[in-house]
């Protein structure tokens, strides 16, 4: 016997203790006994079930089962008598049998099970030899016993000796102090040396150093005359036992040392002064790769912190020079005529003072130097670089202190994202990241003015390095700001403060191309498309569509018409009435609208305009029944009750919502090692990843997350982190998390996330299918052999038939009408009419439940896969060659290939089923009629008639070909593995699967021998889930790819930090516009027509952001300094044309990809041209410059 497991369970089948005895799931014991009291008989004690391809053997314990779970082909005999051993290891271990007596009883019985049984077989062991090796002693654990005794008595010998000495001591001091008074002598004692303890672990002496702890001698001096008692001299040395030997006597002679004086500790908020300024300034540049200045910003302000009410009442004298063009701003409280006088800082209301115990900012500055003044840069940097073959770059980067300040801790952090660089610099101090190389330069002054790093790398191009960013800090801040002291106004003396200086890189990059670059050649526009409208839009009213080739016009004053690029009209709608009322046209774009304007009513129109989105969403499946719910018992696994219910498969299986097909859910899950799981849709795993903080911040890794914040407008999300395994922490940081795939997936996510979702749910319900399948399939053969069998054997014990089975000797019976005495014999004594029931019961409802299954639950499950298949085909075949999708159309065709065979498999089965059935039913009622006629002395006229109607032809061919080996076993038995592992290196080969099914198929239909599997259920279900898994595996890993993660920020606190909050918001800043004039009277001829960009907040071209109250000079420029500091393009025209009207498109993908354009009206308000911006316009303007320079 094999006994799998030994449990103890409720009557409602919940495990309440069981033991496995070999390798099996957690989930799968569970299942089982879940399942078992739907099988138990309760008016038994004990007897067995039998349910898939375990046996349940089992006896009631008051209100719970003692259950073993062996397999089906163990001896049922051995079985009962382990089980009533079982269950009387439990009832001599347990008082009463209920669960809380188990529980607490659960180690005792889990020993006793493992006694019992060794690897699922049984010890021969009887009841009393189990108590007894529970019961057995350890025999290391006596000699450890011993040897603690031993050394307690070594211990009690040790300190009776130490009393005693001490006891003679203060004698001889009593003695010797009776003659002159002198100087009093304590009692010393000096113990004896004691052998080096070996070099092993004593368990006694380690604790007894551990918990014993010398304590301080207290009291009074020796008092002479006083003779202490025995209790006393004991209390006075418990101390002393067991505590380490120390040669120094009890009181020491002489003065004890003074402490040292402790280490001068970091400051901290404790250390400052009642009154604290700090001064805060952050420096942001750009500066070109060639080292010239594009832009450069000082903001700083100054802080003051009291946290002495007495003080408040001050004033602060600056230093403040408005170096390098600095503007200073002070607070509405502080006098600002003061200020400006005399640089001094105090309040306007001089009766009122500071506030107490909060920062508050007294003074701001900003400053903005001439970009043509390198040497108001604090460092500058000139970037080299040398392209090689095939995309390899050597990288130089030279840095020169161009201030005179000191910087700190200046670090270089260089992008990279196609390979990882290789440093050549041997003497730099540098850190390669996951998408970064750092460069550590450290201090930068006159004895470190100037160095150079070089590296090399593979890169598609060479803007992937840019654009770097520095880092450093000054001791000094770059505007001359300082606090030369603080002085109280009413006794008007000064008093101390302490100083914090800040100054800090913010935004100090080094990008590859800026504003400020001569373009000798401006790029020319291509042209896109051309139209002639007639006639004329009314009142100039045009727009073209931005995702597809459609326009929209006025054609009328109350009409509206949309067309083709080719001059096709799609739609025309008109107004009734004759007010004008077609005032403004544009194009509604994904979830906007504009609250000012009254829509058309477009009838038809409406249909068309929603054309691409409907046909995106569009839902097949609502047009297909639903899918059946499964039976509840046959399943197995984790899912075999998920599908049984019509609630649960209408839960799993909703249609997809087109309305919520612009959002996208994000769940993010942290563990506290550091790994983020990522998911969308609740259901669409994107992956793990493992975030560790880098180095330079002083990581003490692992992190684990503890907040996380977002916005739905933005992809970018905001996580918080702590130090791992720290109940409280002063540390936090602050990492962006960018999920640029929300933003780039060139197909809509939400369809694509529903779609392969309902594939794996679909996927899950097909497994279970194939399970019910197989199982009602060994039901209909599993207790006809056990009858056949039977016959086989007497027919063969009787030795007068040769080779004959009960298959040629029931053909025998059909067509001569005689039966042979042991055939006669099985049918009326053995098998009878209890034992053909049970057959005729067993076969056709279990011949009618597989149909029923392949019918209304495998079928349709294929169906559905079908159409996912063919939607995810035709993405990846429109998608073609972009990685982003993560799949290919030869992947999909391939797991298309897998459905074909499944149909087809599942065709012929069904197929099988119904001939099996028909035929069984013929031979079951002839069996039954056999019965009959052989049990009765005489013929009745009854069972001739009934003899005469039965059909002998489907009789005879369900015995030949169904009785002993059904066809169904090519298409529904197990699999071994040999043959399966042949078949899957043939499947892989790259044949189609469906030719080489429909080959194996025809050597079926023949009766040829074959040993393929492609027929089987069981391989093909396995094969189609591993192809899936692959798409599966692609897709989450092209969204993973698309996962950016940016420098985190590091919080640090004196104190810890208990609470916190984060949140992301829109902030709200005031509106910016853009205003470009030109002279009427001034036309110029001689300039080619150009679109010229113009970047918001360019500082080149002065801008200047604007405050209520206070005029802004404009910024005049020349065309020359037009077209040479901005990005400009040349329009390709005829010389009449004059555009009039313009508009600018965004790119599109959604019905194939349409670069940006812009779209120009001629004056005539008929000539309509639209023009293809490029891609990256920074590249065309390098590509352009570099062919000048090849030029000239």
């Amino acid at each position: 016997m094999v006994v799998l497991a030994a449990s103890i369970c409720t009557r409602g089948g919940k495990a309440v203790l069981s033991r496995q005895f070999r390798e099996m799931p957690r989930s799968r014991i569970e299942a089982l006994l879940a399942s078992f009291p739907k099988l138990a008989d309760a008016g038994t004690q004990h007897t067995t079930v039998e349910q898939d391809n375990v046996r349940f053997v089992y006896q009631p314990l008051d209100e719970l089962y003692m259950v073993l779970i062996t397999n089906r082909q163990s001896n049922i005999l051995q079985d009962i008598d382990s089980l009533h051993l079982f269950a009387q290891v439990v009832t001599s271990t347990c008082r009463s049998l209920d669960e809380r007596e188990i529980l607490r009883n659960a180690y005792e019985l889990l020993s006793a099970f493992d006694e019992l049984v060794t690897l699922g077989y049984r010890e021969n062991l009887t009841i009393s030899q189990i108590k007894t090796f529970l019961e057995m002693e350890s025999h290391e654990e006596r000699i450890q016993e011993i040897i603690a005794r031993n050394k307690e008595l070594e211990a009690t010998e040790e300190r009776k000796r130490k009393a005693k000495q001490l006891e003679l001591q203060r004698k001889e001091s009593a003695r010797s102090g009776r003659g002159m008074p002198r100087t009093p002598v304590y009692p010393t004692y000096t113990p004896p040396t004691r052998p080096t303890p070996a070099d092993t672990y004593d368990s006694y002496e380690a604790e007894k150093n551990r918990t014993t702890k010398a304590p301080t001698l207290k009291g009074k001096g020796m008092q002479l005359g006083k003779k202490s008692k025995t209790t006393d001299m004991f209390e006075r040395v418990r101390g002393d036992i067991g505590a380490d030997v120390d040669d120094s006597p009890l009181v020491p002679t002489v003065p004890a040392p003074t402490a040292a004086e402790p280490a001068p500790r970091a400051s901290t908020t404790m250390d400052r002064d009642a009154i604290h300024v700090t001064i805060n300034e952050s420096i942001s540049a750009k500066l070109s790769r060639e080292g010239s200045v594009n832009s450069l910003t000082v903001s700083g302000d100054l802080s003051l912190r009291i946290s002495d009410p007495s003080l408040t009442k001050i004033k602060l004298d600056l230093t403040a020079n408005p170096s390098h063009g600095a503007q200073f701003r002070t607070h509405p409280n502080v006098d600002r005529g003061l200020f400006t006088s005399s640089k001094a800082i105090q309040m306007s209301n001089v009766a009122r003072g500071f506030p107490v115990n909060n920062s508050v900012g007294v003074l701001r500055w900003r400053a903005t130097p001439k970009t043509d003044d390198t040497s108001a840069l604090p460092i500058s940097f000139t970037v080299w670089v040398n392209k090689g073959a095939e995309g390899h770059y050597t990288m130089t980067v030279e840095y020169e202190l161009t201030g005179g300040d000191e910087l700190r801790d200046v670090t270089v952090l260089i992008p990279y994202s196609t390979s990882e660089p290789s440093v050549s610099s041997f003497d730099a101090t540098y850190e390669v990241s996951g998408d970064s190389l750092e460069w550590t330069i450290g201090t930068v002054d006159e004895g470190n003015p100037n160095g150079s790093f070089e590296f090399d790398a593979q890169a598609d191009d060479e803007n992937e390095f840019f654009p770097m960013q520095v880092r450093f800090s000054k001791a000094s801040p770059f505007v001359d700001v300082d606090v030369k002291s603080v002085s109280l106004l009413e006794e008007n003396e000064e008093v101390t403060f302490s100083k914090d200086i800040r100054s800090v890189a913010d935004s100090y990059l080094v990008d590859s191309l800026l504003l400020g670059i001569t373009m000798t050649k401006p790029i020319e526009l291509k042209l896109f498309g051309e139209a002639q409208l007639d006639p004329k839009p009314h009142g100039g009213l045009l727009t073209y569509n931005p995702s597809i080739k459609l326009f929209a016009r006025a054609a009328g004053p109350t009409s509206l018409q949309v067309w083709r690029s080719n001059g096709q009209v799609v739609a025309k709608v008109s107004q009734r009435g004759e007010r004008e009322s077609v005032q403004a046209i544009r194009w509604k774009a994904d979830a906007w609208m504009d609250l000012a304007s009254r829509g058309l009513d477009s009838g038809d129109m409406k249909s068309i305009s929603d054309l691409p989105r409907d046909l995106t969403f569009l839902e097949v499946e609502t047009a297909l029944p639903k899918i059946s719910p499964l039976p509840v018992s046959g399943g197995s696994g984790d899912d075999m009750f998920v599908f049984t219910t019509r609630a649960s498969l209408e839960f799993l299986f909703r249609p997809f919502s087109p309305q919520d097909s612009d959002k996208v859910d994000v769940m993010i899950v942290g563990t506290n090692d550091g790994r983020i799981h990522l998911s969308i849709y609740d259901s669409f795993v994107i992956g793990n990843f493992n975030y560790t903080v880098p180095q330079s911040l002083g990581s003490p890794n692992p992190v684990q997350l503890v907040s996380h914040a977002s916005h739905p407008e933005l992809s970018t999300h905001t996580l918080v982190f702590k130090p791992s395994g720290d109940a409280k922490s002063k540390m936090l940081y602050l990492v962006p998390m960018d999920l640029t795939f929300v933003y780039s997936s060139p197909e809509n996510l939400s369809l694509l996330s529903s779609k392969t979702t309902t594939l794996q749910k679909l996927l899950r319900y097909l497994k279970q299918v194939k399970i019910h399948m197989l199982h009602e399939w060994q039901s209909t053969r599993e207790l006809p052999s056990r009858f056949l069998n039977s016959i086989d054997e007497a027919l063969k014990e009787a030795g007068t038939y040769g080779e004959m089975g009960v298959r040629q000797a029931l053909y025998h019976s059909v067509v001569t009408g005689h039966t042979f005495p042991e055939v006669k014999e099985w049918l009326v004594d053995q098998l009878a009419e209890r034992g053909h029931k049970r057959w005729d019961k067993a076969v056709v409802s279990g011949l009618q439940a597989l149909r029923s299954l392949v019918h209304e639950n495998f079928l349709p499950a294929l169906e559905r896969i079908g159409i996912i298949l063919s939607r995810l085909l035709g993405i990846a075949r429109f998608h073609e060659s972009r990685e982003e999708i993560g799949f290919s159309s030869a992947q999909i065709t391939k797991v298309m290939d897998i459905v074909s065979c499944l149909m087809l498999v599942g065709n012929r089965v069904l197929l099988l089923v119904m001939e099996e059935l028909d035929l069984f039913q013929s031979f079951s009622s002839w069996l039954r009629h056999e019965i009959d006629r052989l049990a009765s002395s005489s013929s009745s006229d009854e069972l001739t008639e009934k003899e005469a109607t039965m059909e002998h032809g489907k009789i005879l061919t369900y015995i030949q070909q169904y009785m002993p080996a059904s066809p169904l076993r090519y298409y529904l038995s197990n699999v071994a593995l040999d043959d399966a592992d042949k078949d899957w290196q043939q499947a892989e080969s790259g044949s189609s699967l469906l030719d080489m099914l429909d080959r194996q198929v025809k050597k079926h239909e023949s009766g040829q021998p074959h040993t393929g599997v492609f027929s089987q259920v069981e391989f093909l279900c396995k094969y189609l889930d591993s192809k899936t898994n692959v798409v599966f595996e692609g897709i989450a890993e092209a969204e993973k790819r698309s996962v950016r993660f940016g420098q985190p920020a590091k919080i640090l606190l004196n104190e810890n930090i208990a609470r916190f909050d984060v949140r992301m918001s829109a902030a709200q800043t005031p509106a910016l516009t853009f205003a470009a004039l030109t002279t009427e009277s001034r036309e110029s001829n001689d300039q080619p027509l150009r679109i010229v960009r113009i970047p918001h907040r360019a500082d080149d071209l002065g801008f200047q952001p604007y405050r209520p109250g206070s005029a802004v000079t404009p910024h005049v420029l020349s065309n020359e300094e037009v077209t040479t500091m901005t990005l400009n393009m040349v329009v390709p025209t005829d010389p009449g044309f004059v555009p009039v009207q313009m508009e600018v498109k965004e790119a599109s993908s959604e019905r194939g990809y349409i670069p940006s354009r812009v779209c120009l009206l001629g004056s005539d308000l008929q000539t309509y041209k639209i023009f293809a911006l490029p891609d990256d316009p920074f590249k065309e303007a390098a590509k352009s410059r570099e062919d000048d320079v090849m030029m000239q």
